[in-house]
């Protein structure tokens, strides 16, 4: 493969990984990225400009797929917690009613 064809591919992988971002599909993302990256690496440094406004799309996309990672792992913190608070309520009221039967057994 030479480098514009390498570059294709690398396009055409990000691309793919920027529709799974949007699906919030982060397993494809990883699996996507685990194959476009080695091709990336192996680009050559010297580029001619055409390729290198290729390079700063992927830059682009690349970022928003970051940001949008983030956001998506903020949210799930955000309801993990919530979701552990109400687990935590529901073990104190099993636990005041455990207790409430062990006194009424008396």
């Amino acid at each position: 493969m030479n480098q514009s064809q390498i570059l294709a591919t690398v396009l055409s992988h990000t691309l793919q990984m920027e529709a799974a971002s949007l699906l919030e599909n982060w397993e494809e993302v990883v699996r996507l990225s685990l194959v476009r990256d080695p091709l990336l690496m192996s680009l050559q440094p010297e580029q001619p400009r055409e390729s290198l406004d290729v390079v700063q799309r992927i830059q682009a996309i690349d970022a928003q797929i970051l940001t949008r990672a983030a956001n998506s792992r903020s949210e799930l913190q955000t309801a993990f917690a919530e979701e552990m608070a109400k687990f935590s309520g529901a073990m104190s009221r099993y636990s005041a009613v455990k207790s409430y039967h062990s006194v009424a057994r008396m």
